[in-house]
């Protein structure tokens, strides 16, 4: 009697199969449409290895070989480079592990562009994404912003408004999540000992320029943009002294700068700031 027994199993036993790749495809763009972190993450392999055709300029989403470094580099950073962007799934094919899928991708400053992916899919599971953007439309994107100001035009503005002493509105130009790195010495105001927060950059920084380096004046001379980065060169002038170049690179994102690293002259700062005693 007992050798029905295996047979019996085999009616009665749960049967449990991988997901198709064109389900993991569907679950994929429904997570990410709806926001579902938890859901999108619990389709990505451990060891997932993602790749795009973004230059590194942009800033976000290039590469990144396992999940981790791909929610840092890119699912955490995607709201803010591009927020209320949407990708819908157009149609789809697979064979074997790999599976393709056309989308269009759209953003509300710029429109809509077609968008597609490679996908290795095994037991389930998202082993490795290759994603291939339309990098002139994101590009637009990242350039025009909420504000339609590009990043060339919102950093002119930005020196500008610091310039006329327009303090409110600078501030404003400053993204929530900015970071200032600066090249100052030791002690002195806007040093390099630790980012600075949009607060700390505001308040432990800029405040405290005009008691230590008196009429402190910057004019661009030039700038060079690429993607969401703007490097400027600026003659650096003040009353007891100073009188040199300095050099800041920033990064801007939908009309705000997000980061500031300035390569300023810290030992024509440092003497400058020493001779005001004399003034």
């Amino acid at each position: 009697m007992f050798r029905f027994l295996p047979v019996l199993a085999a009616f009665v036993a749960p049967v449990f199969s991988a997901a198709s790749n064109e389900e993991v495809v569907n679950s994929l763009y429904k997570t990410f449409g709806e926001n579902d972190v938890e859901g999108l993450l619990a389709l990505f392999d451990d060891n997932l290895k993602y790749r795009s055709n973004l230059s590194d300029s942009m800033g976000f989403c290039v590469s990144s070989d396992n999940k981790d470094e791909m929610v840092e580099q890119c699912l955490s950073k995607i709201g803010l480079m591009l927020p209320e962007m949407t990708l819908t799934k157009k149609s789809s094919f697979s064979s074997g592990e790999d599976a393709f899928v056309h989308s269009q991708q759209c953003l509300p400053t710029v429109g809509c562009a077609c968008f597609a992916q490679h996908l290795k899919i095994k037991d389930g599971k998202i082993l490795e994404i290759t994603d291939f953007m339309d990098t002139r439309f994101v590009e637009e994107a990242l350039t025009r912003g909420n504000s339609g100001m590009s990043p060339r035009a919102t950093i002119k503005l930005t020196y500008d408004l610091f310039a006329e002493g327009r303090m409110e509105e600078f501030s404003q130009m400053l993204h929530d999540d900015f970071k200032f790195y600066g090249s100052g010495p030791t002690g002195l105001p806007c040093d390099a000992s630790e980012p600075k927060s949009r607060e700390g950059f505001l308040g432990d920084c800029l405040a405290h320029i005009p008691a230590t380096w008196p009429g402190f004046h910057l004019e661009p001379i030039h700038m060079l943009v690429e993607g969401s980065y703007v490097f400027v060169t600026l003659k650096a002038t003040s009353d007891n002294g100073m009188n040199t170049f300095f050099g800041h690179r920033h990064k801007v994102v939908n009309g705000q700068m997000i980061e500031f690293r300035a390569f300023d002259d810290s030992m024509e700062m440092f003497k400058a700031s020493k001779a005001k005693k004399e003034l």
